[in-house]
């Protein structure tokens, strides 16, 4: 029994050929249940899919045709090259395996350091494998792990705070800088992609009071429309930065939209009351010189990339304390694994003694006719109990060996001195 993964990813795979691979739950299930069903290499499966990995894990007993059966199965079923697939893929065998998923749910491999979204994505890929029975005993365990690791290391450590996203950058300051504020009023001024992840990371940290203007109107109402808050025409964007706590500015104008002079305006008719103003957009929608008048509050992108860089870097500070509960949690999965590849073995030993025994024992019991019921059942529990006694040292170290590197070489000296020939490997 063997744990093989098969992956494409970031790191290893295309971006186009990553979108031909993606599944989704349905699809996922779909091919889980024929790889199961289909492979006689395979015993059980699971597919973790996202936008920058597909991977599949896999229990068999021989990984090397293992692999090229999955290889040609899924070249088969995405209907894509084999030699393609052959060059970007990346394979890893038992422990690596384990390491690997560990550091995946732990968001190490992530291609942003610590991205929280990857452990759900872990969890659901195993729900569904569950679901259609497509994993069993080992691959339950193996994800069940990794996930436990991977909430260990976002509760003992801080590997997946201090957001790395500019945007939430901006829209954490904004909300730092009107904590004290009642329904802090912000506008936000742009319609595009860089506009909506401001306005659900305003909503997400309890900032409701959010006005959108954009040169098209139609563009803010839509915009508005799906978060449920106001959309203005433009002409009414000097009325609304008149009268609101902050501004995040996110347009795909060639040129600064909020200039100088009609800030000057904008700050006297507020009687210098302090305006945030946050500016995601590049090129800038605020004039540089905008900071300078008395009152204005100006942060723009490489404002925000310093704030960025610094989340980044106390998040690399905590891989060592991740590595640390990684490999804890790696000692004690794979010494399960390894326990597990003895476990025939053990069994074997024990239906042979004590198929030996109890042969040797019905003789007996056939020779002593005249004992009672109770001495036959002293002498059945006394040999019971030289099993078990005779047993227990083998067993022992047979589960100590699991651990060690010649633990195969142990395993076969066993089966060949007791002639175990018929045992079956443990599913």
């Amino acid at each position: 029994m063997n744990v093989l993964l098969i992956g494409f990813n970031y790191r290893q795979t295309p971006v186009d050929i990553r979108e031909q691979l993606f599944v989704n739950t349905t699809r996922a299930t779909a091919l889980l249940a024929e790889l199961v069903g289909q492979l006689d290499t395979i015993s059980e499966a699971t597919i973790l899919s996202t936008c920058n990995r597909v991977e599949l894990y896999c229990v068999t007993e021989n990984t090397f045709r293992a692999e090229v059966a999955l290889i040609d199965y899924l070249s088969e079923w995405f209907d894509i090259d084999r030699d393609v697939l052959q060059n970007h893929h990346f394979v890893r065998h038992d422990q690596d395996v384990i390491r690997h998923l560990m550091n995946v749910s732990s968001g190490l491999d992530s291609m942003i350091l610590g991205e929280p979204q990857i452990l759900g994505q872990v969890t659901r890929s195993l729900d569904a494998a569950q679901k259609i029975h497509a994993s069993g005993t080992v691959l339950n365990r193996v994800f069940s792990d990794a996930i436990h690791a991977g909430k260990r290391s976002r509760t003992e450590t801080a590997i997946s705070e201090h957001t790395t996203s500019v945007s939430h950058v901006a829209a954490q300051k904004v909300a730092e800088s009107l904590k004290d504020v009642e329904n802090p009023r912000v506008v936000v001024v742009g319609a595009g992609e860089m506009a909506k992840i401001c306005v659900r990371a305003l909503l997400n940290r309890n900032i409701t009071n959010v006005v959108i203007l954009n040169r098209t109107f139609e563009r803010s109402q839509t915009l508005a429309d799906e978060f449920g808050v106001t959309a203005l025409e433009w002409h009414k964007l000097w009325d609304e930065l008149n009268m609101a706590d902050a501004v995040m500015t996110a347009t795909g104008a060639p040129h600064s939209i909020l200039q100088r002079r009609d800030m000057e305006r904008v700050m006297q008719e507020r009687n210098l009351r302090e305006l945030m103003m946050v500016d995601v957009a590049v090129p800038r929608d605020i004039e540089p010189s905008v900071d300078n008048l008395e009152g204005a509050l100006v942060f723009d992108i490489d404002d925000l990339q310093q704030v960025v860089d610094q989340h980044v870097a106390q998040r690399e500070a905590c891989i060592p304390e991740v590595h640390s509960i990684i490999e804890g949690e790696l000692t004690k999965c794979t010494a399960w694994l390894a326990g597990r590849k003895v476990v025939p073995v053990i069994r074997g030993l024990r239906e042979k003694v004590t198929d030996v025994v109890s042969d040797e024992l019905d003789v007996v019991l056939q020779r002593l006719e005249h004992l009672s019921d109770e001495d036959r059942a002293v002498i059945e529990k006394f040999a019971h109990r030289v099993v078990n006694k005779v047993l227990h040292e083998p067993t022992t170290n047979l589960r100590e060996s699991a651990t060690q590197q010649d633990s195969d070489n142990y395993s076969k000296v066993v089966r060949d001195l007791f002639a175990l020939d018929n045992v079956k490997t443990a599913r």
